[in-house]
């Protein structure tokens, strides 16, 4: 329905030992990282959570 906009979860369970070679989820479950509501232009609808920057990399 074009009067709702769609709303984008991004979620992420990888592995913060990026040497590691194997994959180890760091988290029991996933977490929210970012959210991206609608069509707007991407640097004005994508927002990262708390966890999302703590997570970003530098």
């Amino acid at each position: 329905d074009p009067e709702h906009p769609m709303v984008f979860f991004h979620l992420w369970n990888g592995d913060l030992d990026e040497a590691s070679p194997t994959w180890n989820p760091s988290y029991e479950q996933p977490v929210l990282w970012a959210v991206r509501l609608g069509d707007r232009p991407f640097q004005e609808s994508f927002t990262f959570t708390p966890a999302g920057r703590r997570l970003r990399p530098q």
